[in-house]
């Protein structure tokens, strides 16, 4: 299945590959472990909502009913497949120290998260 792809800088100077799909999204199994990073795209750049980690099919269902990204008018979900938690949190870790703007209160990451 082909898939519109974008890169993600993170802060230590390595680029992620995520697939990118407009919300709601459907295309993932409840075994599916990665990475999701919730968008919208502002004057043809997107613009990182909230970043987490965790089962994909749920952390999207419960994105349908975030109040903050119907709010911040998320549009999209950038998901990466990544089956070790600790790769994981490697990768939100570093996607949320060069992409602030997904900290609350302009985004909708708590800042617990970073």
């Amino acid at each position: 299945m082909d898939f519109e792809t974008i890169m993600w800088p993170g802060v230590g100077g390595r680029d992620y590959e995520f697939r990118v799909h407009a919300l709601p999204c459907e295309r993932y199994g409840r075994g599916d472990r990665g990475v999701c990073l919730f968008a919208r795209e502002a004057r043809g750049e997107w613009k990182a909502i909230l970043i987490e980690h965790g089962f994909i099919a749920d952390l999207i269902r419960k994105a349908g009913t975030d109040a903050c990204l119907g709010k911040k008018r998320a549009s999209h979900v950038h998901v990466r497949l990544v089956e070790r938690a600790d790769a994981r949190r490697r990768i939100v870790a570093d996607l949320l120290a060069e992409h602030t703007e997904a900290f609350e209160p302009e985004g909708c990451t708590p800042p617990s998260e970073g």
